[in-house]
């Protein structure tokens, strides 16, 4: 069911669903309690939505395309890896996202961020 939301609807808990599945050969009390919170988190916020709705058309405007990347230093205290990120926007409509464990070891958060921006694809 998580695994349904992430791909479409929720991206925003992909990150918690990927840590509570690397824990079902061995649940724990903290992954019991951290799946609790995410089924509370999913239910608080079910109103709330990612709007698949283009920007008007003006004429003489020409496609827009965003992307937003992000990523965190040695987010993974497990392997200690950089996890990064990305989201696409075509005229303000989300088109692709996607979010994953970087494989080399970085030595700061600024050069986390540049690979972050080289290795998603």
């Amino acid at each position: 069911m998580l695994l349904f939301l992430v791909k479409h609807t929720r991206p925003d808990i992909a990150n918690l669903v990927c840590k509570l599945s690397k824990a079902l050969g061995s649940p724990s009390p903290a992954a019991y309690k951290g799946l609790l919170r995410l089924l509370k988190f999913v239910l608080d916020t079910r109103n709330l939505a990612i709007k698949i709705e283009p920007k008007p058309f003006d004429d003489g405007c020409e496609w827009e395309m965003i992307c937003f990347s992000d990523s965190n230093f040695a987010g993974d205290k497990e392997l200690r890896i950089s996890v990064a990120g990305f989201i696409l926007y075509v005229m303000g409509v989300p088109v692709s996202w996607k979010s994953k464990g970087m494989k080399s070891v970085t030595l700061s958060s600024s050069e986390a961020e540049f690979v972050a921006l080289s290795v998603m694809q």
